[in-house]
């Protein structure tokens, strides 16, 4: 029975509609499934052609900055005819070329990188043509400066055409890679619209094969009609849909932010995407559509800016809605968001209808800001801690130094042998070496540390070079060396600089000239590269005939502990600063600084820089100076009583010997409260005032000095002179601060303690 059921069941045959019922099912999900695939092709030929069409504007702007680069490359040329500051142009220039040729190395990258072989060669030898006019630019705008230093402006001017015509023919290539992109462009779209009508064809064909099939189902039944009608008006609301997030989508790639909204102003409605919602933590349902979504998500300290800046986009002040503020997210917390948008449509009377924009978390930007600012704090907090160090080193090591100087000073008027006197003559020239030393040390951490600005008043350029030679002449007693100055009779002396600073610079330059140089001569010259009414650019040169300098020795000359004989047997003695410290202080006044040397035969070190022209003549100082004064030549027409206060013993003695030498009465107090005492109940010509001392320092002691006068009422107050340790500019404004006339470096010898008491006694 069982093998008859199955015969019987083998044995019969369905139904004519029924087996017509699979073929259409059949014939629909082969047919619906190639329309949806041929659909998907055409979607990715368009997202390929959006994506394409987006690189190459992407690319087109890069080629925009490099022909706007090409412009700025052009320019110096053009405004040194207005400028005639040729240091200045060739600078913009070297730097505008240092922007092109980075660009142009990108665009090529991204020519080699993303485009065939074949158009990238064809868009590379545009590029090749564009650099060899603006070689052709370059090397015009390299003459006209060479014929500006050499002083023929009106040669330079008959070279302007010829580089305009190179900055046309710049342009030229320009247009030229243009019209090749664009030619690329369309054959680009040609084949793209090729492919999407090809797949339109075979849409069409699937077309004619749906009716086929819908007519068939028509005739095959009822059911299979009402499934076709159904799967079709499915099909529609799928496509549009998908049409729906097209536009959505190019809108999106049109964006510059993560998130993208879209305003009606009219209906106060507002659509929100997917990203947008996600930067503040929401879901796609959680977050409805308006305007109110948006605004009272705003932190309260940040609403009047938005709108502000939305006010004036929609006023017509500015071209772009631009903001930056906080917004609530769903957690609670806030987020840095940058919102930007633009009115796309407005009404008949101006007035905005429709605004779109992006918006873009910029929380991490904000927090890498917040970290810089404390970082910043922190390593001025650092800088602070270190100057605070360096004053309190000078103060510990110079104070010691001034007792050691000034002993010896001491002991030379005591009878010696000869043997003595060489002993004592030692440890003079050690004395002074470690102080140049430590000079050096502290002059390099602060200018490490920016602790150094330089000064901008009215100086005699020859004067300040002439004072560097003198102080220099000393150390060449036992050499045989002719020394030269030379000052070019053109050059402007009265100038506005830092003096001090470059005579420190002129005498550390000429102090190595003579140091390296056995036989010849040691020159300094100054010469005028420019002149104008307002400005001069000098040379100054400090040449030498010494032992010169190997090539590889020039490279880090200028480095800091870096010496060009670092071998332990080397003849010559030195800490590598001097150079480091000459090129910082260069640098601080804007000028530069080098080197021409050959070696066996010489160096020249040379200064090139701007300075100002004073308006004011300035008069040759006949200052005395300390090292031209003894004490034998004070010129005193009455008893002096001086007031010391020293609070260290060896100070105390070296500067009352010193003054008691002068014929000077001297007494003497160990801190400012025995100072402020002494100086009520007695009456002093001077005041020699220690800084840093135990009980009360002397600034404090000064300023009670100062209003007991002031409570006297006296007309004349007394010269307070300041004994410091800490000569930095800073030091000597808070001795200016509180009272005191003048300062004294420690450790100082006895000429220019003779020098300070004829300055405000004689």
């Amino acid at each position: 029975m069982a093998r008859t059921r199955n015969n019987s069941t083998a044995g019969m045959k369905l139904p004519r509609w029924y087996l017509a019922y699979f073929v259409l099912a059949a014939f629909d999900i082969v047919t619906v499934s190639t329309g949806l695939y041929l659909n998907h092709v055409i979607t990715e030929i368009f997202v390929k052609s959006v994506e394409l069409n987006k690189q190459w504007a992407i690319r087109a702007g890069h080629l925009s900055d490099l022909r706007r680069l090409a412009g700025l490359v052009n320019a110096p040329g053009n405004d040194v005819f207005d400028s005639q500051d040729v240091v200045v142009e060739s600078s913009r220039l070297d730097q505008a070329l240092g922007l092109y040729e980075r660009k142009k190395l990108y665009v090529e990258q991204d020519f080699n990188s993303n485009l065939e072989p074949e158009v990238a060669g064809k868009l590379i030898d545009d590029l090749a043509r564009i650099q060899v006019a603006m070689d052709e630019m370059t090397q015009e705008a390299v003459t006209i400066f060479d014929l500006f230093r050499e002083r023929k402006a009106e040669l330079a001017g008959k070279r302007m055409a010829t580089m305009d015509r190179r900055y046309a023919q710049v342009n030229l290539a320009f247009s030229l890679m243009d019209a090749n992109i664009q030619q690329i462009q369309d054959q680009l779209f040609a084949r793209q619209l090729k492919e999407a009508r090809d797949m339109k064809r075979y849409q069409m064909l699937i077309a004619i094969f749906i009716v086929i099939m819908v007519i068939g189902a028509t005739l095959y039944g009822y059911k299979i009609s009402t499934t076709m009608r159904r799967n079709a008006l499915e099909k529609k609301h799928a496509e549009d849909s998908m049409r729906e997030l097209e536009e959505r989508w190019q809108f999106a790639l049109e964006g510059s932010g993560d998130g993208v909204w879209d305003w009606n102003t009219e209906t106060k409605e507002a659509f929100y995407s997917r990203r947008w919602k996600a930067i503040l933590g929401y879901s796609e349902n959680e977050v409805l559509g308006g305007i109110d979504e948006w605004n009272k998500r705003v932190h309260p300290d940040d609403k009047p800016g938005y709108e502000a800046d939305l006010k004036r986009h929609f006023n017509g002040e500015v071209p772009m809605y631009q903001n930056e503020h906080r917004v609530l997210c769903k957690d609670g917390s806030y987020k840095w968001v940058l919102d930007r948008g633009k009115v796309v449509s407005w009404t008949s009377d101006h007035k905005p209808v429709r605004v779109i924009g992006t918006y873009t978390d910029i929380s991490e930007r904000k927090e890498a800001e917040r970290l810089l600012l404390e970082s910043k704090q922190a390593a001025e907090a650092a800088t602070l801690a270190k100057s605070q160090f360096l004053a309190n080193m000078s103060h510990e090591i110079r104070t010691p130094m001034n007792g050691v100087i000034g002993m010896t000073q001491l002991l030379e008027d005591t009878p010696l042998n000869d043997e003595q006197k060489d002993y004592l003559g030692n440890i003079v020239r050690s004395g002074n070496l470690l102080l140049s030393v430590i000079n050096d040390i502290l002059d390099f951490s602060r200018l490490d540390s920016g602790m150094v600005r330089v000064e901008s008043i009215d100086f005699n350029l020859e004067q300040v070079c002439q004072e560097s030679m003198q102080s220099i002449t000393g150390n060449a007693i036992n050499k045989n060396l002719e020394f030269i100055f030379e000052y070019q009779r053109e050059c402007p002396r009265n100038l506005i600089g830092d003096p001090s600073r470059l005579r420190q610079i002129l005498i550390n330059l000429l102090g190595n000239a003579v140091k390296f140089t056995q036989q010849g001569f040691v020159r300094l010259a100054v010469s005028c590269q420019k002149a104008g009414k307002k400005n001069v650019l000098l040379r100054i040169e400090v040449q030498d005939t010494g032992i010169g300098l190997q090539e590889e020795a020039i490279k880090g000359l200028f480095d800091e502990f870096t010496q060009a004989d670092s071998s332990t047997t080397r003849k010559f003695g030195g800490t590598g600063l001097g150079l480091a410290i000459t090129r910082k202080l260069v640098s601080l006044m804007g000028a530069r600084i080098g080197v021409d040397s050959v070696y066996g035969e010489g160096s020249t070190f040379w200064i090139s820089g701007q300075w100002e022209i004073a308006k004011t003549t300035v008069k040759e100082s006949s200052a005395v100076t300390a090292a031209e004064l003894n004490a034998s030549e004070l010129n005193l027409t009455r008893p002096v009583r001086i007031l010391l206060v020293e609070d260290t013993l060896p100070n105390q003695r070296i500067a009352r010997k010193f003054l008691q030498e002068m014929g000077i009465s001297v007494d003497v107090a160990n801190n400012g409260e025995e100072a402020v005492a002494a100086f009520k109940h007695n009456g002093y010509d001077l005041v020699f005032m220690d800084c840093r001392m135990p009980v009360m320092d002397g600034y404090e002691a000064t300023r009670l000095i100062r209003k007991q006068e002031l409570d006297n009422k006296h007309k004349h107050p007394v010269p307070i002179i300041a004994l410091t340790a800490n000569a930095s500019k800073a030091d000597r404004q808070l001795c200016e601060q509180c009272g005191m006339n003048d300062v004294l470096t420690k450790p100082y010898k006895r000429a220019e303690l003779s020098a300070c008491v004829q300055r405000w006694l004689g």
